[in-house]
């Protein structure tokens, strides 16, 4: 099961967004499961249940993967604003 071994990748790793160049199985399993979660979110149809959703919230799963790591370099480049005065 995918979930298994995205909760394995995750324990080594530390985070849930493998690479496709290395786990490619995986990869497209977890930018599926991200799709069906925003087709569910804005109600079309979609094949994640809300018990799939609470079982990928648990191992710190990201839905919003793209948000977040954006939400990440906007930090990082205020921190270097606040340190260099300039971007």
């Amino acid at each position: 099961e995918r979930l298994k071994e995205l909760k394995a990748f995750k324990e080594e790793h530390g985070y849930c967004h493998p690479r496709s160049s290395e786990y490619p199985q995986l990869s497209t399993w977890v930018k599926t499961q991200r799709a069906q979660y925003r087709n569910f979110q804005e109600g079309k149809s979609s094949h994640i249940t809300s018990e799939r959703i609470d079982a990928l919230n648990d191992i710190g799963f990201d839905f919003n993967f793209v948000d977040t790591k954006w939400n990440k370099k906007l930090d990082e480049l205020k921190e270097y604003k606040d340190r260099h005065g300039d971007c």
